[in-house]
């Protein structure tokens, strides 16, 4: 993809390429775009490959956005995720906010790091991503991680919420 390459060609291909998480978070951290042992964590204990489509498994772990062309959206750079999370500075019993959640990557990490007693939304516009944001979630669970504080809804952030719900 046309961004990976350019973000290749500006850190050199050492730099964005990784082959697993455990590759990519050291990098981040070694790059200060993970300074929390929280997010650290979080993002250890949530891999971005099982957000990412089958044919695209293999950029998984690079540190580069990456286009879904199917549902027309990105998802973001491993270090924007990780830099944003890092300025949230959210907690245990917060509640998150996910604008144009997609694949629901972002909204499962902020979920790790609100606990069980907080709660993680990501909203859509679409159902086909809604849709893929629940089976990813749900692969999270088969695959033995609790995201019992995380859902997604079909609704447009311009509107009020009927149910009166507010965020952190």
């Amino acid at each position: 993809n046309f961004l990976a390459q350019f973000l290749m060609q500006l850190h050199g291909p050492a730099e964005a390429q990784c082959s697993s998480n455990r590759e990519l978070i050291r990098r981040l951290k070694a790059r200060r775009a993970i300074t929390s042992t929280e997010v650290e964590e979080a993002m250890t204990t949530i891999p971005r490959g099982p957000f990412v489509p089958d044919e695209q498994k293999h950029e998984a772990y690079f540190d580069a956005p990456l286009r879904l062309h199917k549902f027309l959206f990105n998802i973001s750079a491993p270090h924007m995720h990780a830099m944003c999370l890092e300025a949230l500075d959210i907690g245990p019993a917060m509640a998150f906010l996910d604008i144009g959640s997609g694949c629901g990557y972002l909204t499962v990490v902020a979920g790790r790091l609100v606990g069980e007693a907080g709660r993680a939304d990501g909203l859509e516009i679409r159902q086909d991503i809604i849709d893929l944001a629940h089976r990813n979630l749900r692969q999270m669970e088969e695959a033995g991680v609790t995201c019992n504080n995380v859902r997604f809804f079909l609704r447009n952030c311009f509107l009020p919420d009927p149910q009166g719900r507010t965020y952190d």
